[in-house]
């Protein structure tokens, strides 16, 4: 007899790495990251979600501040 069994996709365990910011003007800010390994991400990529939080707002007003970035992964076509 084979049994197979199904997860759902789980979060990555580790955060992306090498998290910068650079404002690009005084309305843009650039962010960049290098993905987690693949066999940290726990499944299918489906994306990042960047919020901002006001500088001095309280922790609990934070809540509310919405998504600013939600973007799927991107793919590097340069050959290694």
């Amino acid at each position: 007899m084979k049994v197979t069994e199904w997860t759902l996709q789980g979060v990555p365990t580790v955060p992306p790495g090498n998290v910068q910011t650079e404002a690009t003007n005084s309305t843009t800010i650039r962010f960049t990251w290098n993905p987690p390994s693949p066999q940290f991400i726990n499944g299918i990529n489906q994306g990042y979600k960047v919020r901002g939080i006001p500088l001095g707002l309280p922790k609990n007003e934070a809540d509310g501040v919405g998504t600013l970035l939600d973007q799927p992964p991107q793919t590097d076509s340069t050959p290694p």
